[in-house]
């Protein structure tokens, strides 16, 4: 078919089309202009395709009744999955350290120890910087270490 519902896919059928994967679609769709309505596909559609051919139907639900009310399972509350921050060693920095400290730290060390790129850096540095601003803490992997605060003179 070129346009519709079933375009690119293959009529088998009076109403049943074919995609490329083999995977069988039903719809209502007139027979176009170049195409002729054969009347053996009519007979064919009447009986079941054999379960050995590629084209057979999928198996449709059941439609028995059901024995009684689906009982309600409670709701549990699923463990959130582990956080890489969960997971990494978190340290806390030295009081005199701020965040802007943090960010440029970060961004240093993942340009150059780490080798990643531009963005990649900057997005690492800005995690790190919201990370110390919610939780005061900073991932060691991350930072690296800190300088002891200078001597006031």
């Amino acid at each position: 078919m070129k346009s519709g519902p079933a375009k690119g896919l293959r009529r088998i059928g009076k109403n049943r089309f074919v995609d490329c994967q083999g995977t069988v679609y039903q719809y209502n769709v007139p027979y176009e202009e170049n195409e002729e309505e054969d009347p053996e596909e009519d007979e064919i559609l009447e009986v079941e395709a054999e379960p050995d051919s590629e084209i057979a139907a999928k198996p449709t639900a059941s439609k028995t009744k059901p024995k009684g009310k689906a009982k309600a399972v409670p709701k549990t509350k699923s463990k959130p999955r582990q956080d890489d921050l969960e997971t990494a060693r978190m340290i806390k920095p030295p009081s005199h350290i701020s965040s802007n400290n943090i960010y440029s730290n970060v961004y240093r060390l993942a340009m150059s120890r780490d080798g990643l790129s531009l963005d990649k850096a900057k997005d690492r540095a800005r995690g790190a910087a919201n990370d110390f601003r919610l939780l005061g803490k900073v991932r060691q992997d991350w930072i690296g270490s800190f300088r002891k605060p200078r001597s006031p003179r």
